[in-house]
């Protein structure tokens, strides 16, 4: 028993999530979904058991270290190579809601796909070229495949290798536009911050062409391709499309009204109240009506999304998520559980910051793992900082492999200066 006190008990980093997971219990006998508690709870328990398993098994074993975070990072890699197929609507991959296969994994297909090809109208045509190229990387959904990618992009941004450096860049940041995942380019742009005024000013030629892809990203640069490229074009494409052209109970204008800019609004009675930004706000308000409701106690894991459907959703489309994990934590876990997990993300990044301070001083030789050399641990603390941002942009990160994966090796980082 003593490797797994030293691993997992003492260290009060490891020791979070299971302290959530008894915490989350303790709530279960008050809550009224029952189902949605033990689905949370299934989800934490596999989540702290990911990030417990991985600091196990890598405990001074540099080896297992290096090999799984090299397979960790070629299948991320291959989620971006994805995401650009998707983008050119070369493949899709068959579980999206985007896809037309996706009744056979259990989703349902949000978006319909048998428009003619010779339809006579060229906008709704257009609309839905805009939806077939729209990436969705091995997920379910852009966001998520936004989220992911956006991971990626500090370690491009700190690598030492110019080339790679702007290629990686250039595909996270085609991928992210075409999910037009806003909160996560505006993650992205607070990891470039950090990056800049906290990791690596000297590294200025790899800053340079940040910058410039970052500001092409936002002002439409990317056209060089003689604007072909819909995805950059979708505000004045989707535009075009009227209410009396959509299909699926307005299923392809729910698209356009979630992508319309103001200078684009055509009924602004229905899309100033039903855009993504107003709904993210009246959700924000439910969910501090319900935490007050509760005296900040918390109503029990999984139980937000659980009283939304009850309540028959929000706006007019009736999104019954909160999409914004971290009110989540509060509304759910209660004050103590948010003011817990808030401590302990500081904490974390301090950890790494403290880390790669300490590694900046040394060099690193061949026998050192990729993930342990200074410019990847710096890139590991970017991405946890712009993952505040970015982690808003999904409807609940609680089930998100990924971001399970990236505590573990943030925290196997942040352990491996002791």
């Amino acid at each position: 028993l003593r490797p797994i006190f030293t691993t997992f008990i003492r260290p009060s980093l490891l020791a979070f999530f299971p302290l959530s997971l008894l915490w989350f219990c303790a709530h279960f006998a008050f809550e009224v979904d029952k189902i949605a508690g033990v689905q949370h709870l299934i989800y934490l328990f596999f989540g702290a058991s990911i990030i417990f398993l991985f600091n196990y098994f890598t405990e001074n074993n540099t080896q297992i270290l290096a090999r799984a975070t090299r397979i960790i990072a070629v299948i991320l890699l291959i989620n971006i190579g994805l995401g650009l197929l998707e983008t050119m609507s070369i493949i899709r991959f068959p579980i999206s809601d985007y896809s037309p296969l996706c009744g056979y994994f259990g989703r349902t297909l949000k978006y319909y796909h048998n428009i003619s090809m010779t339809s006579s109208n060229l906008d709704l045509l257009t609309a839905k070229q805009l939806i077939d190229s729209t990436p969705t990387g091995f997920y379910c959904n852009p966001n998520d495949c936004a989220t992911v990618v956006s991971m990626c992009f500090p370690f491009f941004l700190l690598h030492r290798n110019k080339f790679i450096a702007t290629l990686g860049m250039s595909s996270v940041l085609l991928v992210d536009v075409g999910t037009s995942a806003r909160l996560v380019l505006l993650g992205v742009w607070l990891m470039f911050a950090v990056s800049f005024f906290f990791i690596n000013k000297k590294n200025w030629q790899n800053f340079l062409i940040a910058i410039v892809l970052l500001f092409a990203s936002l002002s439409n640069g990317y056209t060089f391709l003689a604007g072909n490229w819909r995805q950059l074009n979708e505000v004045s494409i989707i535009g075009k499309v009227k209410l009396d052209d959509t299909l699926s109970n307005g299923k392809w204008h729910t698209l356009s009204r979630d992508k319309l800019s103001p200078k684009f609004e055509l009924d602004t009675s229905t899309i100033q109240h039903d855009n993504s930004t107003n709904i993210r706000k009246e959700l924000i308000i439910a969910g501090f009506n319900t935490a007050k409701q509760h005296y900040g106690i918390g109503i029990g894991g999984g139980n937000m999304g659980a009283k939304l459907t009850r309540m028959g959703g929000i706006g007019t489309y009736k999104t019954k998520v909160l999409h914004n994990f971290w009110l989540e934590w509060l509304i759910e876990g209660g004050v103590i559980a948010a003011v817990g997990f808030a401590l302990w993300y500081s904490w974390l990044l301090w950890s790494l910051y403290r880390t790669f301070r300490k590694k900046n001083d040394e060099n690193d030789d061949l026998s050192t793992p990729f993930i342990l050399q200074k410019e990847n641990i710096a890139a590991i603390f970017v991405t946890l900082v712009g993952f505040v941002l970015t982690a808003i942009a999904q409807g609940t990160c609680i089930y998100f492999l990924p971001m399970y994966l990236l505590f573990a090796v943030a925290i196997k980082v942040s352990r491996s200066s002791n």
